[in-house]
């Protein structure tokens, strides 16, 4: 049995009712707090979870490391599987017809090779037999003009000794008409006088190079020379070449 206490005017209190609908708003409060922070709570979840997926990582630049060694499995080569007999004897095929080309092909260029040698030296040939022969036409051509120079420096010896004889019976009579006897000379006396002669017939120098055996009779005949001076000599300067140093032999009975 429930007892209801008395106010002071002697109505009956309801503080128990009371009570229990304060506990039970504060529940239902306290449920809907739960509730609206439960939700919130799942819907930032949501949220965030979207957020760190969608975030990028930037990490600081390391170090390039040294790469790992290979294993040996890595290094290890596949071994080739064997070839079929056809494909051998298609190699073996392609390298005897690489080997037959590079074959042709060294001895092509070996004959090239020779063909250029041979034509080398047939020019080479050629070029000194041309040569030969020139200097066989220069030396042929040289001897005949030596020949004819001998020819005609003959010709002109022959030819100014021949002029000289008739030129020195004129310059010993030229000589003897300048020449005086000297007292005590005998007869049959006779010197051979050199005498240098300048262009024109001038007497440059006479002198007796073979004695008569008297000193006044060889130099009454050098001053006869000095005398007759300019003596006779040819016009022609070829010939004048002959007289520029002349020797005759002076006798007074001549």
């Amino acid at each position: 049995m429930v007892v209801h206490k008395q106010g002071r005017h002697g109505a009956p209190r309801r503080s128990g009712g009371f009570k229990a609908f304060v506990y039970a708003l504060l529940l239902h409060l306290v449920a809907g707090a739960a509730l609206f922070f439960s939700f919130r709570w799942s819907w930032d979840q949501d949220q965030g979870g979207d957020k760190v997926i969608q975030a990028k990582v930037v990490e600081a630049p390391k170090k390039a490391a040294r790469p790992a060694p290979r294993k040996k499995t890595e290094t290890r080569k596949a071994k080739p599987k064997p070839r079929s007999k056809k494909a051998e004897q298609e190699e073996a095929r392609r390298r005897a017809l690489l080997k037959k080309r590079e074959q042709e092909r060294r001895r092509k260029a070996e004959a090239e090779k020779k063909r250029r040698l041979a034509e080398e030296k047939k020019w080479r040939a050629r070029r000194e037999a041309e040569r030969r022969r020139r200097e066989d036409e220069q030396r042929l051509k040289e001897m005949l003009q030596a020949e004819e120079r001998q020819r005609q420096e003959a010709e002109r010896t022959a030819r100014a000794m021949a002029v000289a004889d008739e030129y020195k019976v004129l310059i010993r009579q030229k000589v003897s008409r300048n020449w005086a006897r000297p007292a005590g000379a005998g007869t049959g006396v006779q010197c051979l006088v050199r005498v240098r002669l300048a262009a024109g017939g001038e007497v440059l120098n006479a002198r007796v190079v073979r004695s008569c055996g008297s000193p006044l009779f060889d130099r009454s005949v050098e001053n006869a020379v000095y005398k007759a001076s300019p003596l006779p000599v040819p016009g022609e300067p070829e010939l004048f070449d002959y007289f520029r140093e002349i020797e005759f032999l002076f006798n007074p009975e001549d």
